[in-house]
C-alpha cells in the first residue's frame, strides 16, 4: 500500500479514545502529514498524529503538553 505503515491497532485505538471527541478525526491516504500540519497551522487547530511510532504513554504525554500550550497561548 504505497507509503503506509502498519499500525498497532490496540495502541491506535487507545490513542484515538484518549484524544476524545472521536468524531473530530480524519484519515487520509491522499495527503501527507506535512499537508495536514500546514492546514492545522493555517486554521489554528490542534493536530496530533497516530502512526507506527505512537505509544499510548507518549500520546497521553503529547496531549498534556498540547493542553498546557493551548492554555498559555490563549487557545480554547
Amino acid at each position: 500500500m504505497g507509503g503506509l505503515h502498519p499500525l498497532n491497532l490496540p495502541v491506535a485505538a487507545e490513542a484515538r479514545l484518549t484524544a476524545g471527541d472521536p468524531h473530530y478525526t480524519g484519515l487520509s491516504q491522499a495527503l501527507e502529514r506535512a499537508h495536514l500540519v500546514d492546514f492545522a497551522k493555517i486554521v489554528g487547530i490542534e493536530l496530533v498524529t497516530i502512526d507506527e511510532e505512537t505509544t499510548a504513554a507518549g500520546f497521553r504525554h503529547e496531549l498534556c503538553w498540547n493542553q498546557a500550550y493551548q492554555g498559555i497561548a490563549g487557545g480554547a
